[in-house]
This record gives C-alpha cells, sequence and structure tokens, in this order.
C-alpha cells in the first residue's frame, strides 16, 4: 500500500511541476527582446528607426553638450554666449569642464545607439522576408550611423571602449589611435559597399551611400590630421589613405546629385518668401530665395536629423531641435521692439561669432557683410 501511495504521490508532483513549467514558458505579448527579435521586415525596420532615435536624443535633451555644439563653442570661430548664469556654454568656450560629469548624459546616449546598431548589424541578415537589397541598405545604414556615434565620442574624448558586437562587456578595453579610427573608417567603408548606387526615397531622413561617403572624407580629414597618419589599416585588412578616400569624394560629387545652393544666403530661412521682402528686413529686393521655399529640398542637405515642429515642454521637447533654440538671436521677438532680431528667430544667444572671424570673412572678400541696424 505504502509503494502505491508514494507511486502516485510522484506521478502527481511531476504533473504538478509539469503544470508548472507549461504556465511559466509563456509569450511576452508586452515587450520584444532579442530572442526573437527582428524576425520580420517591420521588426528589422523598427531596428534601424531606433538607431536614429538616437540622434534626437542629444539634440533635445542634452542639446548644449552635445558633439555639434561643443565643437562650435570650442572653436576659433564662436565664442561660449549665453547668458549670465549659463555657465555650460562658457565652459565650452574655453575648454573646461563645469562639472566632472558635464558630458555624461551625451556620453551614455551615444552608447546607446552604438548598442542599438551593433544589434542592427548582426541580426538583419536573418530575416526572411527583406530582400537582400533591403537587408544591405538597412545594414548600411547602422554602419553608417555606428560610424558617426563612434566620430563623435572619438573626437571628443580620444580613448574610449570600442564594442562592435552586440553583447555588451562593461570592462572592454579603451581604444584610441590609429586602432579607434581604423574601425570607423571600416564602418564608413561597409556602409558604402553595401548601400546601393541608386537612391529612391532620398527626403525620408535616411542616408544614402553618398552620404557614407562624404562622412568617410570627413572622419579620414579629422584622423588623419590629427594624428599625422596618411594610411590606416582597417580591423578587416583593408587600407584606406587619401587616393582611395579621394575616389569616393569624386563618386558623390559627381554621382550623387547633391549640389552647392548659387548663394550662402538662400540657405538660411531668413530668405524664404514670406519674410524676405518685408518692409523690415534688411535682405529686401536683394533676389534672395530660401532653398526649401514652399517644400523645396535643399541640395545641400544630405544627413538631417528630423524633428517634430510641434513641440512641447511637457511631451515632445526631446524631438524638438533645440538647436536652433540654444543658437538663436538672443533678443526680442517682435517686430516692433526696440533690438528686435527680425528676420531671424530669437534664442538663447548661444555660440555668437566670434568678431575675429567676421574680419577675417571681411579681409578675404568672401561676400559682403550686411549689418543690422541696432533699434528700429
Amino acid at each position: 500500500m505504502k509503494k502505491i501511495i508514494y507511486i502516485a504521490a510522484a506521478a502527481a508532483m511531476t504533473l504538478s511541476l509539469a503544470s508548472c513549467e507549461k504556465f511559466l514558458d509563456t509569450t511576452n505579448y508586452w515587450s520584444k527582446t532579442t530572442e526573437d527579435v527582428p524576425a520580420t521586415a517591420a521588426d528589422a525596420e523598427a531596428l534601424v528607426t531606433g538607431i536614429y532615435n538616437n540622434l534626437n536624443v542629444s539634440i533635445g535633451n542634452n542639446v548644449h553638450v552635445n558633439h555639434f555644439l561643443w565643437s562650435e563653442a570650442a572653436s576659433d570661430d564662436c565664442l561660449g554666449g549665453g547668458g549670465t548664469n549659463d555657465q555650460t556654454m562658457q565652459a565650452e568656450d574655453l575648454m573646461l569642464n563645469f562639472g566632472s560629469d558635464m558630458y555624461n548624459n551625451f556620453y551614455v546616449d551615444r552608447y546607446k545607439g552604438i548598442a542599438r546598431a551593433n544589434m542592427a548589424i548582426a541580426t538583419i541578415g536573418n530575416v526572411e522576408d527583406l530582400s537582400e537589397t533591403r537587408k544591405n541598405q538597412l545594414i548600411g545604414e547602422a554602419y553608417f550611423l555606428r560610424a558617426w556615434f563612434y566620430y563623435e565620442l572619438g573626437s571628443m574624448f580620444g580613448n574610449i571602449p570600442m564594442p562592435v558586437t552586440p553583447a555588451a562587456d562593461a570592462t572592454a578595453p579603451q581604444v584610441s589611435g590609429e586602432a579607434f579610427w581604423g574601425q570607423v573608417l571600416e564602418d564608413c567603408k561597409n556602409s558604402i559597399d553595401l548601400m546601393p548606387s541608386t537612391v529612391t526615397d532620398r527626403g525620408n531622413g535616411h542616408v544614402d551611400k553618398y552620404c557614407a561617403e562624404a562622412l568617410l572624407g570627413r572622419v579620414y580629414l579629422f584622423a588623419s590630421g590629427f594624428l599625422g597618419v596618411e594610411s590606416f589599416t582597417t580591423p578587416d585588412g583593408s587600407t584606406i589613405d587619401k587616393s582611395y578616400v579621394g575616389k569616393q569624394i569624386s563618386d558623390c560629387v559627381n554621382n550623387s546629385g547633391y549640389s552647392l545652393v548659387s548663394d550662402y544666403h538662400n540657405l538660411w530661412a531668413y530668405t524664404n518668401r514670406c519674410s524676405v521682402e518685408d518692409e523690415l528686413s534688411p535682405y529686401k529686393g536683394r533676389g534672395y530665395k530660401w532653398a526649401e521655399d514652399d517644400g523645396a529640398t535643399n541640395p545641400e542637405a544630405m544627413f538631417v536629423i528630423k524633428f517634430n515642429t510641434q513641440p512641447s515642454w511637457s511631451t515632445t521637447i526631446g524631438y524638438a531641435n533645440q538647436t536652433a533654440l540654444f543658437l538663436g538671436v538672443r533678443g526680442q521677438s517682435d517686430i516692433t521692439s526696440k533690438g528686435s532680431t527680425f528676420p531671424f528667430g530669437t534664442g538663447w544667444g548661444m555660440c555668437p561669432v566670434s568678431p575675429q572671424l567676421v574680419k577675417d570673412w571681411e579681409a578675404a572678400e568672401m561676400m559682403p557683410v550686411v549689418r543690422l541696424p541696432s533699434s528700429r
């Protein structure tokens, strides 16, 4: 009798454990994981979109310490600007730190973007319902964005960890010098080789092969000039030198369809059809025409970050172009007020142009400088 009871108890326990295991082994309907994503073409597209999203984060949330504004403020072209309490802007102007973790948010944000790019590069090739052409385009975009993120981090911080696989390692060694920039250049090369020459969806915010060629030139100029090295050996054994870069730049210039505007003034929105002929505009009657009037595409715009045009401080500020806000002329917006900034928008006055740059510009006779009156 005891044996029968023991056997029955063991059987019940086995059934109980099996039922429990079946109950716990459920599908996650609330979020996606790396175990099953990307499985479809939609997953792959969303994964790459997530990499692009990282661009908005640094412009919308941590704009005053991102790579672009840091580069401007620390250069000879601009001053720090801002108001009396804008210590960060003034610190960047003098290449100082305002707080020991002044750039930490930007640093962390960019590594999040790199992690997403690493995942896309490693997994999109396994998606079955994507054509090879589309796979290559998406992976090429991921390579471009990873190169961009590392270009920003490397030029700001120098030696940094450089993970290139999805397996995160908090103890990864720092990389610098030729090894670091060789990897960035290889990412640019991979992006160029993968993306097709024929561009069918330009203007949607995604990069193309010619953007990668332009980035290759930018990275090479910085790295070769900074290190004094003309030839780089990439991790895959390729050689990237001035000759190779020159061929890619020539292809971009001759075949991309991008071009320069006829007049530099036409790049700026103050020449739009609604304001350029206003009686208060100092540009009235000069024949300027904004390159983006009436929805036109700026022929110089290669790599453009898209933003929400209706931002809110409480909801969508992370997707607003705060660069325009930080760099806007510090002053009053009412065009009838003394000290009006019309036809320019107003902002927080970061990175005002250095007076010496204006003198150099005039001395070189680059173009006539229109000086705005101090009052109306």
